[in-house]
């Protein structure tokens, strides 16, 4: 069995001159998102535990019940604005890696339409 190489009988362009690179990076810049978040999720978690524990010392210390309820008021409280700033925090980090990956391959796209153009409007 001989090997022959096969060849196109036109320019395909997304492919030509390293066009192919921005298809197999989606995975790569998509893994980087969703990395950056999950790091910012650990570390809300790491403080949500820490101001469990510290809610749960303050009930088992024995406070009376009028106290426990502050106590639990006040964390209830803190509970809703952390979630909410956390939340934020994510969605901006989302943003900013989409916004990234969003200038990438248009620079790639822009680049081949403009390979793609000077092929065809060339004398």
């Amino acid at each position: 069995m001989s090997t022959q190489e096969t060849r196109l009988p036109f320019p395909f362009p997304p492919l030509a001159d390293g066009g192919f690179l921005p298809i197999v990076a989606l995975p790569t810049l998509t893994s980087e998102a969703v990395l950056r978040v999950g790091a910012a999720s650990f570390e809300f978690m790491g403080r949500r535990l820490r101001k469990d524990a510290a809610l749960s010392s303050e009930l088992v210390e024995g406070l009376s019940k009028g106290d426990a309820v502050a106590v639990l008021a006040d964390y209830q409280r803190d509970t809703m604005v952390d979630y909410a700033k956390a939340t934020s925090s994510m969605l901006k980090e989302m943003e900013t890696a989409f916004e990234s990956t969003v200038a990438r391959f248009r620079q790639k796209a822009d680049g081949v339409v403009e390979d793609l153009a000077s092929q065809t409007i060339s004398p």
